[in-house]
């Protein structure tokens, strides 16, 4: 029985408004300056209003080495890329020995926002895993409402999960040496959950990780009980991982 991991990135280039300053001491700090006359900021219950007058040459241009915004308030705007791996394989599995086969996938965040980052991951279709005539894997479900410490399953059922590891590991995936959510640990190969066709969020980053970036691996495993009969023949599922500015 052959098991393939289609992986799919989404690679997300989104601005936002990134906190910098042009300009400051011990005592202020200007985010942008702007050379005009006149305007000043005026506000209502409903409305705030920051105002200049007498600007030219505002907008954007750019030119095959440079990106200017330029005029009042423009600012910067950050940026936020993924890294793509190849498909990965499950080592086989015998459908009628049982036993659990793993592979991995590993993404790197690189963003320049302030906020930082979120890394998510969805499959494609529920179950996750499937293979030929409707055969699949069920996908991997904890005893509650976080995920399980250690990978389990019963001698009569096929389960298909994933643990992320990484320097940004979201809580809900770190651990105090027996549980889940608990803790600041990234214990290998512990804290398991099962896909779903709804984003989890894996990965958060606090801050900007430029220039290095931050790297995140998710581990699948694919587990078969030793009284259950898994269908002989190649499953596969399509993962969909996101990286989305805060």
């Amino acid at each position: 029985m052959r098991l393939i991991l289609l992986i799919t990135i989404l690679t997300l280039i989104v601005p936002v408004s990134l906190k910098a300053f042009v300009m400051g001491s011990s005592s202020y700090r200007m985010n942008s300056d702007s050379v005009n006359f006149g305007g000043a900021p005026s506000q209502s219950t409903n409305y705030k209003d920051d105002a200049t007058m007498g600007e030219i040459g505002t907008g954007f241009s750019s030119s095959t080495s440079y990106s200017m915004y330029a005029g009042y308030q423009q600012m910067q705007s950050s940026y936020i890329s993924i890294t793509s791996p190849n498909d990965d394989a499950l080592p086989s599995l015998n459908g009628l020995a049982g036993g659990f086969s793993t592979a991995s996938s590993t993404w790197t965040v690189l963003t320049d926002n302030a906020a930082g980052y979120t890394l998510s991951v969805r499959s494609v279709t529920s179950p996750a895993l499937q293979g030929p005539g409707g055969a699949s894997f069920d996908d991997y479900a904890p005893s509650g409402a976080d995920p399980d410490y250690d990978y389990t399953y019963a001698a009569t059922e096929s389960r298909f999960g994933f643990t992320p590891e990484g320097v940004d590991v979201d809580a809900r995936f770190r651990d105090n040496g027996s549980i889940c959510n608990a803790g600041g640990l990234d214990t290998v190969d512990k804290c398991w959950d099962g896909l779903s066709t709804v984003n989890k969020i894996v990965a958060t980053g606090a801050s900007s990780n430029h220039p290095n970036g931050a790297t995140t691996t998710i581990k699948y495993r694919a587990a078969i009980g030793t009284s259950k009969i898994q269908d002989a023949g190649s499953y596969s599922t399509t993962v969909i991982v996101t990286a989305t500015t805060l």
